[in-house]
């Protein structure tokens, strides 16, 4: 799956390649646009679409025609369904994004925020498509913004900026690890990251990041269950 700038303006268009037949399927021409001043372009795809653990399901976020974020599916070969969830509000009041899959359980995790600064995280189940609210974080409690980084066994990991943007572009951030009951701890602290580059490496436990420190700039690796920072390069 990938995204393209879409004819339908402050869009993305989201389409799917079988690289084995060589066909490319157009999905949606609605689909969220992540700000461009805070994500890179590889952030696009990768935070507002997820294949399920099998690839046989292609979860996404949609722009209705009211201008309302959708959660929706794709299923080759299927008619498309109805929204599995949707947003409480427009898109300029509510957000919805950071699609992650459980590779265990098929459950599918996403966040909404809204523009006062709340966040919550939600849990899709596919089984029965029934979505509840696995913990919920408010203004006062989402720094200078939240972003789910995905699933270790059972836990959702989630970062949190916690002041604002440092001069060299990098940020401060908190590693959140929240259980099935909504249950979350700090898992430590890390200091000038480069927000764009965390990713989570699950079989691993551990988040891989590019940080600054004193100007020169090197891969770290965070570890989920002690907090300990490893350089991996120098």
């Amino acid at each position: 799956a990938y995204m393209q700038l879409s004819d339908t303006r402050a869009r993305m268009s989201l389409s799917v390649r079988d690289l084995r037949a060589g066909g490319t399927t157009g999905i949606t021409r609605r689909a969220g646009l992540p700000s461009l001043t805070t994500q890179s372009p590889v952030d696009w795809s990768t935070r507002l679409s997820a294949w399920s653990p099998k690839g046989y399901d292609l979860y996404y976020v949609e722009a209705d025609e009211n201008d309302v974020y959708a959660l929706r599916r794709y299923r080759p070969g299927k008619p498309a369904g109805p929204p599995l969830a949707t947003a409480a509000d427009k898109l300029t009041k509510v957000n919805m994004r950071d699609l992650h899959v459980s590779p265990e359980t098929g459950k599918l995790a996403y966040i909404m925020s809204t523009r006062d600064g709340g966040v919550t995280l939600h849990e899709l189940d596919p089984g029965n498509d029934a979505v509840r609210e696995i913990a919920s974080f408010g203004k006062d409690e989402t720094g200078q913004g939240m972003a789910g980084r995905g699933w270790i066994d059972r836990h959702f990991v989630l970062t949190r900026s916690i002041r604002a943007v440092n001069a060299d572009r990098t940020s401060d951030l908190e590693v959140l690890v929240v259980d099935e009951r909504g249950q979350t701890r700090v898992a430590g602290r890390v200091t000038q990251v480069y927000v764009s580059t965390v990713r989570l490496h699950a079989s691993r436990r551990m988040l891989v990041m590019t940080r600054s420190d004193q100007g020169t700039e090197n891969v770290y690796a965070f570890s989920i269950d002690t907090g300990v920072l490893t350089p991996v390069t120098d």
